[in-house]
């Protein structure tokens, strides 16, 4: 929960799976160097906390501002 707050996210993966993050956040964009990084919180369930390994970091395709994860859909 960055500054005591929660992130929000749009997580789609366009069959019900988990295949990206978009985040307003752009702090995630500084793991782009990272050689092993993965995310824990709640990206799809409300209910259901995961862990989730981040192959790819990069601006989002819309060209706003914020980070773009992409998830390894083996985890």
């Amino acid at each position: 929960m960055p500054n005591g707050s929660w992130n929000f996210t749009h997580a789609d993966g366009g069959d019900g799976s988990l295949a990206w993050l978009n985040t307003t956040d752009s702090r995630p964009l500084r793991w782009a160097g990272e050689q092993n990084p993965w995310l824990h919180g709640y990206p799809m369930w409300d209910w259901a906390d995961e862990y989730e390994h981040v192959i790819g970091v990069s601006k989002p395709t819309s060209g706003g501002p914020g980070a773009r994860l992409s998830i390894d859909p083996k985890t």
